[in-house]
């Protein structure tokens, strides 16, 4: 990775990335820059190459792409706005990157109006969101888009409400066209100095990939974040769904509770636990899994961190005790150079 400043208000940058195996590569090359156009302007545009070679065991072929990215930001005290739009061609491959879906063009916008509050208001700050987004095939087969309409409420004690009043969603998937409507609402609270509470529900018409059919949902999700003295931070979630056919009849009900700890020995040192549990129940199966995780971090100086730590999961159904199937040791060092 490289970046270099040009004065005051661009930077131009670019990293390269490359796995090799038998038979087998892949390389990718990026070139990117930032412009501040303004002092609440600014543009960030991004191009990349890939080539890849495959062995026959797969396709046995060489491909090579390429991927375009640029958002325009606006932002000063009362307003924010920004677009994007990207596009990657059929044939990109990051192959070490997170590019979850190529051979598409996609292009979004948000507008956000925020209002101050005051001592004397009922609220510290208003925001009023409306976005949109849409995503293309290259060849234009298919396209997808989404739109949401949110509110947001800042008032004592830390406490936030936010309200998605109105996200339409248009969804293509095994062939067909799904037009799906969803709302939710979520709010927290700064109970104590040290607790915050919180409670997400969302609500409203989805897919049931594995039937190709539409269906509704309700996803129910209480949170806690706890600090016992100043080294000691947990965070505590359940998130309960529940997935119907638009006749009411239950395709599967989930729960998954996950606790996660951090202690800090000091700046430098932390150890992080996470231990997550999953009980999916459908009409006909079910099953359960436990993951934990154990992390050690130590960081030497600005630019050099030790990682090392432990891992395992456990799998199983009602009928069958959770057994573990895999366990995972490892020990990392990060290094980042400065030139």
């Amino acid at each position: 990775r490289y970046r270099r400043e040009l004065g005051k208000s661009a930077t131009v940058g670019g990293i390269v990335t490359s796995r090799t195996g038998p038979d087998y590569s892949n390389t990718v090359a990026s070139a990117d820059s930032f412009f501040r156009l303004t002092e609440q302007d600014s543009l960030r545009v991004q191009f990349a190459g890939s080539r890849a070679e495959y062995p026959s065991i797969l396709t046995g072929d060489t491909q090579s792409g390429h991927a375009f990215r640029a958002r325009y930001s606006h932002n000063d005290r009362d307003w924010s706005w920004s677009s994007t739009y990207a596009e990657y061609s059929p044939e990109f491959r990051a192959d070490a990157g997170l590019i979850d879906q190529v051979g598409v063009r996609a292009a979004s916008a948000f507008a956000q109006r925020r209002i101050r509050g005051g001592p004397k208001t009922w609220f510290s700050n208003l925001y009023f969101f409306a976005g949109v987004d849409g995503t293309r095939e290259f060849d234009g087969a298919w396209n997808e888009w989404g739109a949401d309409v949110t509110a947001t409420y800042e008032g004592p004690h830390q406490s936030v409400v936010d309200i998605n009043f109105f996200a339409p969603n248009q969804e293509f998937f095994d062939g067909r066209v799904y037009h799906n409507t969803r709302h939710s609402i979520s709010p927290s609270i700064q109970a104590t100095r040290d607790i915050n509470l919180g409670f997400f529900t969302q609500f409203g018409e989805t897919i049931d990939f594995n039937n190709s059919r539409p269906a509704d949902f309700v996803t129910l999700e209480p949170s806690a974040n706890v600090n016992i003295g100043r080294r000691i931070h947990g965070e505590l979630v359940w998130t309960h769904q529940t997935l119907r056919t638009e006749d009411g009849d239950r395709i599967f009900t989930v729960d998954l509770p996950q606790a996660r700890m951090l202690y800090h020995f000091s700046r430098r040192a932390f150890v992080r636990a996470i231990l997550q549990y999953r009980d999916l129940d459908r009409v006909t199966t079910s099953s359960r899994s436990l993951l934990s995780q154990l992390l050690f971090s130590y960081r030497l100086n600005a630019q050099t961190v030790l990682l090392a730590g432990y891992s395992d999961n456990y799998a199983g159904s009602r009928q069958i005790d959770l057994t573990r199937t895999d366990r995972t040791v490892f020990f990392k060092v990060g290094y980042a150079w400065l030139f």
